[in-house]
């Protein structure tokens, strides 16, 4: 891309690797879309869950395309096989940023404004939205197929598809910080109906915000140190030619590829909806209500044993079955 010898180096266990992490991520992303289009619960519905699934559509287009092109280069070393992959890498990891971004300003507004914020965020305009962070994310392919391919590129795309969205995220966070803040020095001063209520909605905003923070602060930790390893190696003339920098950044990016199969994991851990919803998709909650069943019947069949023993001891037995 950049340079001759940029590419990655493929081995067979990294290509074990990458096949392994392909399936979990695919996987956990097409059940997260199942559970919000059978929806069986209607409770996931929700404006937000809108970012979440655009989010889950990211994260299979790293699952099914980069990783699996990835690990196709074991067997075709080819420079138009890795440009594939490279291409797919930023649609995936931009757009994942992007979404997480858009689904800051989504949290800011929802405490700033709990109770009027159905007002400024409604369905139609996060529909628009998404459609502005996949034309944003597609501009950056359409430059690098129109024939930019110099390390300036590599600037223009980590600044304006990773650096800016971060900024945006950083920022609107602080502005959560401070709203929540403010309402909670409001609280304090206030008693009526209207406190309360808000108090309710603080507290389960709270919640939902630091799930949106533990996704991120994931997604941050596996992508920052690749990004950093591999603006070093295009940008550092000298550092292209050192071969452990070649191997930090092939292992970085490995470690890229779990942010997307681990957010389904992180929406069953914090999510109640979503957990739910992935139980009933699985059929899993069916083996539930028979595991419950027998365990009923068990303890009546114990209930009967117990009463017949009793009922056939003579009454003055010193032995009582517990």
């Amino acid at each position: 891309m950049f340079y001759e010898g940029y590419w990655f180096e493929t081995t067979l266990s990294s290509t074990i690797v990458y096949f392994f992490i392909s399936f979990v991520t695919v996987a956990g992303n097409v059940l997260v879309f199942a559970s919000f289009i059978r929806d069986p619960y209607k409770q996931l519905r929700t404006l937000q869950n809108y970012f979440i699934v655009n989010l889950a559509v990211s994260d299979l287009a790293m699952g099914c395309l980069a990783e699996t092109l990835l690990a196709a280069t074991y067997w075709e070393n080819t420079s138009d096989v890795f440009y594939a992959h490279y291409l797919c890498a930023i649609v995936s990891g931009v757009s994942s940023l992007l979404n997480m971004a858009a689904l800051s300003v989504y949290r800011y507004f929802v405490i700033r404004n709990p109770f009027t914020y159905h007002g400024i965020i409604t369905k139609k305009r996060i529909i628009i939205t998404i459609i502005c962070i996949w034309v944003y994310t597609l501009h950056f392919v359409a430059l690098t197929l129109a024939g930019w391919k110099s390390p300036w590129y590599q600037i223009y795309l980590y600044g304006f598809g990773c650096t800016l969205p971060s900024v945006l995220i950083i920022l609107t966070y602080f502005g959560v910080f401070l709203a929540i803040r403010a309402h909670t020095k409001q609280l304090k001063t206030t008693t009526d109906s209207k406190s309360k209520a808000l108090q309710n909605a603080i507290t389960r905003e709270k919640s939902t915000t630091k799930t949106m923070l533990i996704i991120l602060g994931v997604f941050i930790t596996f992508w920052v140190p690749f990004l950093i390893i591999d603006v070093i190696m295009v940008q550092c003339y000298p550092c292209r030619s050192i071969h452990s920098v070649h191997i930090a950044r092939d292992v970085a990016l490995t470690f890229t590829y779990f942010s997307s199969g681990i957010n389904p994991l992180l929406y069953a851990w914090r999510v109640q909806q979503f957990r739910k919803a992935f139980i009933r998709v699985l059929g899993l909650s069916n083996l539930r209500c028979v595991k419950r069943q027998k365990n009923r019947i068990q303890v009546a069949e114990a209930k009967t044993v117990r009463l017949q023993t009793l009922a056939i001891l003579p009454e003055n037995s010193a032995w009582i079955p517990t």
